[in-house]
């Protein structure tokens, strides 16, 4: 007696993964600012904006930023873990797992393998490559 109808809304965009993030822009860590030129931000690819956001986040110190609190974001002092008298076998063993269970967090990336450790006096650089969405990234980052 009454008329059915079908309401079923087909919105394939539920389904589908975005990968289109916004605009990022390039930032010099030993100036601790944006790169412009001609007054103008520097836009970066996706790919660069990865790279960016595994350096920021491994070089943001967790729970020291008011703006992080209540979030998961940044690493525990790794400062105080590179010059502490723990044998330097721990040491990167430590950093390794941290940096990949930060970074796995981020859907983008697949896995984190090929750890490079290179000691100068009381800073570390390391080395890894990240396989992601987009392809494989090599990263460097000195702590």
């Amino acid at each position: 007696m009454f008329p059915t109808q079908d309401n079923t809304i087909q919105n394939d965009t539920w389904n589908s993964k975005k990968t289109n993030k916004g605009k990022s822009f390039s930032f010099d860590f030993f100036k601790g600012d944006f790169n412009v030129i001609d007054g103008k931000l520097q836009e970066i690819d996706t790919i660069e904006a990865l790279k960016l956001w595994i350096e920021k986040i491994l070089k943001t110190d967790k729970f020291k930023f008011k703006i992080y609190d209540n979030t998961d974001y940044g690493v525990t002092n790794f400062k105080e873990l590179i010059t502490s008298d723990f044998p330097f076998e721990f040491v990167k063993a430590e950093i390794e797992r941290t940096i990949k269970e930060v970074l796995l967090k981020n859907n983008s990336i697949k896995s984190v393998e090929n750890f490079k450790f290179e000691r100068n006096k009381k800073l570390l650089t390391v080395s890894f490559d990240c396989s992601t969405i987009y392809g494989t990234v090599e990263n460097e980052v000195i702590l």
